[in-house]
């Protein structure tokens, strides 16, 4: 354990739920993404996107309750390619599958804003590099093109986890929750402290342990206010202050030119 972690007292069998973590996950793609079955891999690679946003459940699978459910689509996802021009899945595909430089994933925000509430807030995309990174973000580049190969789907408004081969199917609820209580069972954990909310957990708690501020916390999980963020901490991290002239600028005008280049949906 870090030594600047200071944790909880253990919460009893059946208790609180917990994080599902960045190992956890590898885990789970030895288990469910290699050699494995078409179905396997959707339930993997949803639950990578999910950790990697502090997404909901119903963000990446379809939970059966209200038609907001599983917003991802093919559309939201777009390529750059090496010759810097962007392309739509479709696209890709009638050119053959040129090889592809940077993923961007735009996710469609569960909030609104406005006098009026009608407006949805815009969320941050994911953007993806080739061979930049950490290995996880790495994976999760070549992972996600593979699934968008594998998967059939390819029109704007398909589900971005379904597959139609050899038949259609779309991601459940139940089928992310199982997943995440199979590989907690397997590190020794009781898995009735864990459910598709820990995907949530587990972000936040990761931030928190990079030394990530509130603010960053609640821009990467959508929430509106701090104190419904505090409910997803598990532990509290004494760091340094964090000032905007730490590190003596971590924000260069390279970067700011990277977000103008990805930041509106293609």
């Amino acid at each position: 354990i870090h030594p600047d972690f200071h944790v909880t007292a253990p919460s009893p069998a059946g208790g609180e739920q917990l994080p599902f973590t960045v190992d956890m996950l590898a885990a789970m793609r030895e288990a469910y993404w290699v050699d494995m079955h078409i179905d396997s891999k959707m339930i993997y690679i949803a639950c990578v996107n999910a950790l990697f946003r502090g997404l909901r459940v119903g963000q990446v699978a379809d939970t059966g309750k209200n038609k907001a459910d599983h917003r991802y689509r093919i559309r939201d996802l777009s390529f750059e390619l090496a010759d810097a021009s962007f392309a739509t899945v479709l696209e890709w595909r009638t050119m053959g599958c040129p090889p592809i430089d940077t993923v961007i994933l735009h996710c469609i925000s569960s909030k609104t804003h406005g006098p009026l509430h009608r407006t949805k807030k815009t969320v941050p995309p994911i953007v993806l590099f080739r061979g930049e990174g950490s290995a996880t973000e790495q994976r999760f580049f070549l992972d996600l093109i593979e699934w968008v190969t594998i998967s059939g789907m390819s029109l704007p408004d398909d589900l971005l986890y379904a597959r139609a081969v050899p038949h259609y199917k779309k991601l459940v609820a139940k089928d992310v929750t199982s997943a995440i209580k199979d590989i907690a069972a397997r590190f020794g954990f009781d898995n009735t402290q864990f459910a598709s909310r820990s995907l949530r957990l587990g972000a936040n708690n990761e931030i928190a342990a990079q030394g990530g501020s509130d603010g960053a916390r609640m821009a990467v999980l959508d929430h509106a206010p701090l104190g419904g963020n505090l409910l997803y901490l598990r532990f509290h991290l004494a760091t340094p202050a964090v000032t905007t002239f730490s590190y003596d600028g971590a924000l260069a005008a390279s970067t700011v030119l990277q977000m103008s280049r990805y930041s509106r949906p293609r």
